[in-house]
Order: structure tokens, then sequence, then C-alpha cells
């Protein structure tokens, strides 16, 4: 009998095991650690490795380190379509994908924040965008029980939910942050349908905050890259957009001049821009943080140069506390997808489902 019953797991269980391996090929690029907190880095880097093994066959990364010198790439978070391809046949993968610490701290409460996008072969658009953040009060519960005191122990968590939603995405199964009230104030022409929008390129905000400014900056253009990309926009790839400003000579961030937006157009096939500047950034290290953030966004047709929407928020992580105090937010980058997310839907029109 239990023959039997062996052979009939041979026969059907092995088939269904097999059908579940990572069909696709995929390769993580070197961690950007905006913190400089090298250990952590490492334990994102090995976190993210291991998460998405569920979804991708991912290639040694032995030799990645010297091919980017030989190609003379420093930033892997910013690297050009063409270059990327190049890395792919070089390693023979399909995906590649690249993350960033933008910000930890560990007391006397651990916050986190990470983004990640993924690039697809012969693609000038990201195939996917992500944005992650958390704090260890986040998942207070009663009398604080499962309240997250180790730095580690949030960043696993983040990066859990970065990876599945990147897997969500795959099936076609992103949804919006839920219960954030769109925001209608600021300037908007009409709410524009995401199909409308043609390829989207995020340009780099500016930030003017008095601490950690570039940092800053950095952090609100990956979140506003992702929460296109979740909203169903396609967005242009960073890398293939820095590339195509740097052979312009331009360095600023907003408007553009006429030349750049056509090159633009010719090289990534931009419909519109989204950029915008960051005003306060603040992250308070304290036994119940109180973020405060400020940015404002805009959007302008690449073929006119015309502002078809601009708006901005200030919030703080308590102004909006909700009944006992539940809807407390108490880390910046939680408060600012929030902020962005309000953003977004405020300019989208809504989707009928």
């Amino acid at each position: 009998m239990r023959i039997l019953v062996s052979i009939l797991l041979s026969c059907c269980v092995a088939p269904a095991f097999a059908q579940m391996a990572p069909a696709d090929t995929g390769m993580l690029l070197p961690l950007q650690d905006r913190q400089g907190d090298a250990d952590l880095a490492q334990f994102v880097t090995e976190m993210l490795e291991t998460e998405f093994r569920d979804s991708l066959r991912l290639a040694s990364s032995d030799g990645l380190r010297d091919e980017l010198r030989r190609l003379r790439l420093r930033n892997a978070g910013d690297i050009d379509t063409a270059d990327l391809r190049l890395l792919a046949e070089t390693f023979d993968v399909e995906w590649l994908i690249s993350a960033t610490l933008h910000f930890a701290t560990d007391a006397p409460e651990p916050q986190i924040v990470v983004s990640a996008w993924a690039h697809r072969v012969e693609e000038n658009n990201l195939a996917w965008a992500g944005f992650e953040s958390g704090a260890g009060l986040t998942s207070e519960r009663s009398l604080g029980r499962d309240r997250i005191e180790i730095i580690e122990d949030l960043a696993a968590v983040v990066v859990r939910r970065l990876v599945a939603d990147f897997e969500d995405s795959l099936e076609g199964d992103r949804e919006p942050i839920a219960r954030v009230q769109p925001d209608r104030g600021g300037f908007l022409l009409k709410p524009v349908a995401v199909e409308q929008l043609g390829t989207v390129a995020v340009l780099p905000f500016e930030s003017v905050t008095d601490v950690r400014s570039a940092e800053s900056g950095e952090l609100i253009t990956a979140l506003g890259r992702a929460l296109l990309h979740r909203n169903g926009a396609t967005v242009l790839h960073p890398g293939r957009v820095n590339a195509i400003l740097r052979r312009r000579g331009v360095f600023m961030r907003g408007e553009l001049d006429p030349l750049a937006r056509a090159a633009l157009r010719m090289g990534g096939d931009a419909g519109h821009i989204l950029t915008g500047t960051v005003e306060i950034y603040e992250a308070p290290a304290a036994i119940e943080p109180n973020p405060h953030v400020a940015f404002s966004a805009r959007l302008l047709e690449v073929d006119t140069g015309r502002i078809v929407w601009i708006s901005g928020q200030e919030r703080k992580g308590w102004d909006r506390p909700g009944l006992f105090g539940r809807d407390r937010i108490y880390d910046a980058g939680s408060l600012a997808e929030n902020i962005m997310q309000s953003l977004v839907t405020g300019l989208l029109q809504p989707t009928k489902r």
C-alpha cells in the first residue's frame, strides 16, 4: 500500500511542484544604500535574494561588480536601458532588479524605507516599480504585543511586502492604497484617464529640505514612479530618462526647454512629465514619532510644455488620528505614500471596476 501511495505521489504531486518553479531568470543589481549602514544593507540584500527566488530563477552575482566597473557604471540604480541590455546578455537573464535602502533608524523606534524597480530586457519602460516603508509602532495591537522593536525584523516585513507587490504586479492584481481620499485641490484642467497619459517620464524631484536634501528628493521621486505604476500608468525607465537628459546637457529639475522635451519624446516616447518639489521631510526618532512631510507635484505635457496639473500637501502623522488613534502614521515614508496616492488619485479619472 505504501509503495502504491509513493508511486501516486511521484506521478501527481511532483509535476505540480515542477510547475511552481519560476520560469524567468533574473539578477539583483547591487543595493543602493543611502543610509550608509553596511550591516543592514547586507541584511536587506539577503532578504531580497531569498524572497525573489520564489518569483525568479536568480543568477549568481559573481562577477557583476567587475562587469559594472568595466562598463563604467557606478550607480546601479541609474543605468540606461541600453547598458542594462548588455548586462542581461552577459549574465543570460531576462529581468534585472534594483533596490534602494532610502532610510532606516533603529532607536528608539525602528523605521525603514525601501524602493525597487524591475526591468525586462528589450523594453525602455519599467516592468515594475515598488515602494514600501514601515515603523515598529505601525503593527502595534493590544498592549503593544505585536510591536516590532528590532530593525532587522521590520526590514524583513517591509522586503516581503515589496516582493509581494512585485508578484501581484505580474499577476495584474495590484490595488491602490486603501482609504486614501483623492486630493481635489491645486490646479487641474480636467481629470486624466490613465490611458491618456501615454508614457510618463518622472524627473528627479527638487528638494529644499534642511536635512538629507538629496536623499529626500530621491525618495519622493521613487515614490512617484511606484504610485504611477501602481495606478496603471506606463513609466519610462529612470536610467533612460537620465541618459536622455545627460546627452542634452540638462541637469536641472522641473520644466525643460523644448529641445529637452523633444528628446524625451523621441528617445523615450514620453507623453507627460511628472516632477515636483520636496519642502519638508522629517522622520523624527522618538518613542512615538510624529513625522512631518510636505511636497508638491506637477504634470506637464511633453509636446507643449504646458502644466496640466499641479498640487501638493503638507501633513503630520498625527493630523488624522481616527478612533483611538488607530490611523496615526508613525513613519515619514508611509505618510509620504499616503500624500502621493491622494495626489495621484486626484489627478486620474476614476476607473470603473
